[in-house]
């Protein structure tokens, strides 16, 4: 009679306990899961780390030194986030140099192991645009350039250092 009284109790306290003790990642990704060179190519703000739950571009910050103002009349960077292990472009078109609104402009992203990605957009006043993510575990370097011709043909390209 013990014994079924001791088996009904664990039968009702077991789900309570598993409830209470579950692991729930603090941040549920919405997207695309990946990790690390799985996430080469995607959008970090649409991709989250599989094993954690966080969405690549949760905590994300410039690369130091990445950060470079008045590139083509914008502000070029390289992000890095820590949640995926991955790097990106962003560029924000400038709101005071309307000689680059409307440009066809490129950015792109190349990791260490060779893998480049690349976005195209049409430049806005004040709009940022991000390039799609790659796993980089060395230096990666950045580059905007243009689609338009009749504007400087060569790239803006940054490396971060070693």
């Amino acid at each position: 009679m013990i014994r079924r009284v001791a088996l009904a109790l664990a039968t009702a306290i077991l789900p309570l306990t598993l409830l209470v003790f579950s692991v729930v990642p603090a941040s549920a990704g919405t997207g695309t899961p990946c990790y690390q060179s799985s996430c080469n190519g995607l959008d970090p703000t649409t991709s989250y780390n599989r094993y954690t739950g966080y969405e690549c571009n949760s905590g994300a910050s410039p690369v130091p030194g990445g950060s470079i103002a008045n590139v083509y009349g914008g502000t070029l960077e390289m992000r890095w986030g820590p949640d995926c292990s991955v790097n990106w472009t962003r560029y924000t078109v400038g709101t005071h140099d309307q000689s680059y609104v409307g440009a066809h402009f490129w950015i792109s992203i190349e990791s260490s192991t060779g893998v480049t990605s690349y976005y195209h957009f049409t430049g806005q006043n004040g709009v940022t645009y991000y390039g799609n993510e790659v796993y980089s575990p060395g230096p990666a370097t950045m580059c905007l350039g243009f689609d338009s011709t009749g504007i400087p043909p060569q790239p803006y390209c940054w490396t971060q250092p070693s």
